[in-house]
């Protein structure tokens, strides 16, 4: 699959998730166990990330609580304003890159120019 493919997969189903931005649940002082993610926005769970024992018994082998946290804090990382913001700043600087190829190539065509000009001035034109 195209990257431009992914891309708009990744904006269409971001424009329609629950927007702003998420968090892992903050209850307990931080240490809750319930692996529930917010949406800031909503005040709202938008999703869960499971562990072991939420999981088939074919599963379970080293799906951890601990890797649930860490699953839990990437889902929460990778809302859908945090992802657009990611691929606007990429887009960004595709833009930036172009302007800087398209700034070469207009240097290029010129240090051309003086060259076959420089080249020409060289030559014997002969007398007249």
């Amino acid at each position: 699959m195209a990257n431009t493919d992914l891309e708009q997969r990744i904006k269409e189903a971001a424009a329609k998730a629950t927007p702003g931005e998420w968090h892992v649940c903050g209850a307990s002082g931080g240490a809750c166990s319930c692996r529930l993610i917010w949406s800031t926005v909503a005040d709202g769970v938008v999703a869960k990330a499971g562990c072991a024992e939420d999981a088939p018994e074919e599963e379970k082998e080293g799906f951890t609580v601990e890797q649930a946290a860490f699953n839990q804090a990437y889902i929460a990382l990778a809302s859908p304003a945090n992802i657009l913001a990611l691929l606007a700043e990429k887009d960004a600087e595709i833009e930036r890159l172009k302007a800087g190829v398209k700034g070469l190539q207009e240097e290029l065509k010129e240090a051309a120019a003086e060259a076959r000009w420089a080249e020409r001035q060289g030559e014997d034109y002969g007398s007249y």
